[in-house]
Formats: C-alpha cells, sequence, structure tokens
C-alpha cells in the first residue's frame, strides 16, 4: 500500500525531531511546547492512517481480530511499559 505524501513527511519530521543517534532523549526531557507540537502531530498523523487501514482490516476479514485481540493488548503492553519505567 502506498501511503500519501503528505503522511510520509509528517512521518519523517515526527522521526527526525526526536532521534538522537548519540543520545536517547525521553520525553519528559523536552520543551512543553515542542512535546505540544510533537503529539499534535503524531495524533493527526494516526487519524490520517486510521482512515487508511481500517478499511484494509475490513477487506481482509481482520476487524474482529484487531478489536477483539489487538486493541486489548495496547492496555497490556502500556501498563507493562509503566511497570518497567518505575524501576
Amino acid at each position: 500500500m502506498k501511503l500519501p505524501r503528505n503522511i510520509w513527511i509528517a512521518l519523517s519530521r515526527i522521526t527526525k525531531r526526536w532521534w538522537n543517534r548519540d543520545k536517547a532523549v525521553t520525553f519528559d526531557q523536552i520543551d512543553l511546547e515542542k512535546a505540544r507540537d510533537y503529539s499534535c502531530e503524531d495524533a493527526d498523523v494516526t487519524f490520517q492512517l486510521s482512515h487508511l487501514l481500517l478499511p484494509k482490516l475490513k477487506e481482509g476479514g481482520f476487524k474482529d481480530l484487531f478489536d477483539q485481540v489487538e486493541m486489548p493488548l495496547v492496555m497490556v503492553f502500556g501498563k507493562n511499559g509503566d511497570e518497567r519505567s518505575k524501576n
């Protein structure tokens, strides 16, 4: 599937903004205004991708799998990530 150019540009900007080969930067180390801009752009790209990808799930017969298996796992992985960050 070919993604629209505007989505590729946004993904590239998001990646370049935080990727640093020499030093990992965590979200709490980022200026509040930059974090806001990143979060808004990330949410917008996610929203745009959902309009492209959800119909593909339906066409392939995978929408129920996505809703009943994949999405509940988001909470599990999120909780595991929270626990790891406390250690």
